[in-house]
């Protein structure tokens, strides 16, 4: 079953130019744009050192566009909702902390430099989801992050620097665990992206296991965690669609599948994996040194939330406030810090929402292979938040743009799916065999 669009009452009485909706120079324009600004950010700056000036003109550029877009290409079509709540949120968030920021920052000057980053980041995760809303999909953009991961992959694993002497890292200035969340970020786009035939399970899982090769040999822990969420939820998922409505052979050709896959990750295992780095690490993981230092970080982060419990010390003044010079090292405790109570719940407000609406549609009988490789990304990203800070990095402004978009897709799809006319935003849908 299939739908297609019908204009509303609701249109038809504001009814946009013949092209509004259609695919525009602009629009090609600024997924361009976005699309380079993604590999600038990914890539290029934690390769070379890029200059910050260049986020900030292709922000502007983007900005630029997109209002000529909306109000000279699409001419006030361009509605709210056709954008998840949660990208938007970014944006009242950046106007609450430009508000009450300048009253309880210790660092203007940084607050200033942090929230100009962090609202031209947050332009470019609303365009990437109004140009899918008109594509009626994302992966055009999960192209580009796959393509960015084997980039960082590659140029790391054969030319990049050495941490501490083992931990592969794109240059001295990349933090390992910001190459590893690029990587995650591809493994989910490929898992995404794959269709419901065997070859292209295994011309996913071909580049994907080379992804989690590298995540490896960064010895990020969490993001070597993380990936084997996404990839386990993948490969049950798509083996188990496959069992399901294969042939005979089909069922035969998924056991030699899995044995190979098994037998490939027994034998790493046992032949690399334990004598690696990656597995020293994991042999301290949650160590006594670790645990104090972290539960020191949360006393720190509660201490300064008792004193300034509304509105917090400031975006990004943590390691002001601390006293320490450096960051919490969690989402959970930064953010209380820095936003207090308001800016808090305006923050995670749309993020547990948004999850709980995908575990929703993931355990849905209606459920799609879609949500439910998104709703494990949801979940392993929540998990990266325990020793990662979602605001301080753009790669986590990404995933959030892509599960936002994801929940809000498929959540309109199985509305428009549940009666006769359903609504997708304002557009009703007919529906033939």
């Amino acid at each position: 079953m299939k739908y297609e669009y019908r204009e509303s009452k609701y249109l038809q009485n504001r009814k946009p130019a013949p092209d509004a909706m259609d695919e525009s120079f602009f629009t090609r324009l600024l997924a361009i744009l976005v699309s380079v600004l993604y590999v600038y950010a990914n890539w290029y700056v934690q390769t070379f050192n890029g200059i910050s000036i260049v986020v900030k003109g292709s922000v502007i550029c983007l900005s630029l566009f997109f209002l000529i877009h909306v109000f000279f290409i699409a001419k006030g079509n361009m509605r709210m909702e056709m954008v998840p709540t949660g990208v938007w949120v970014n944006l009242f968030l950046v106007a609450y902390c430009v508000i009450v920021g300048p009253f309880v920052a210790f660092d203007f000057n940084e607050l200033v430099e942090a929230l100009i980053i962090y609202a031209g980041y947050a332009v470019a995760s609303l365009v990437i989801c109004y140009i899918s809303t008109l594509r009626k999909s994302i992966d055009w953009f999960l192209i580009i992050t796959i393509i960015t991961a084997i980039l960082c992959g590659v140029y790391a694993l054969f030319f990049g620097t050495k941490f501490l002497g083992y931990a592969i890292q794109l240059s001295p200035r990349n933090n390992i665990h910001i190459l590893a969340l690029v990587l995650v970020i591809g493994i989910f786009a490929l898992a995404y992206r794959c269709k419901t035939t065997i070859k292209s399970l295994i011309l996913h899982f071909i580049p994907a296991v080379f992804l989690l090769y590298c995540i490896v040999e960064s010895t990020s822990r969490k993001c070597l965690i993380a990936a084997m969420i996404v990839i386990a939820i993948w490969l049950y998922s798509s083996l188990g669609r496959f069992w399901r409505t294969g042939s005979y052979t089909s069922r035969i050709l998924i056991v030699a599948v899995l044995i190979l896959i098994c037998y490939g990750a027994y034998s790493y295992y046992n032949s690399y994996f334990l004598q690696s780095k990656t597995f020293a690490r994991f042999e301290h993981f949650g160590d006594e040194e670790s645990n104090t230092n972290r539960i020191e970080m949360y006393r720190i982060a509660f201490r300064i939330f008792t004193e300034k419990p509304i509105f917090g010390g400031g975006f990004h003044q943590f390691r002001f406030w601390s006293g320490r010079g450096g960051y919490s090292h969690s989402v959970y405790a930064e953010s209380i810090a820095d936003l207090g109570f308001v800016g808090t719940v305006m923050y995670f407000t749309p993020i547990i929402t948004a999850g709980a609406r995908l575990f929703r549609l993931a355990v849905s009988r209606n459920g799609t292979y879609a949500s439910r490789i998104t709703f494990a990304f949801y979940c392993a990203e929540i998990f990266l938040g325990v020793g990662q800070i979602y605001f301080l990095e753009p790669q986590h402004m990404f995933i959030f743009t892509i599960l936002y978009w994801v929940e809000w897709h498929e959540t309109q799809k199985l509305r428009a799916g549940e009666t006769e006319g359903g609504n997708i935003g304002n557009v009703k849908c007919r529906y033939i065999q």
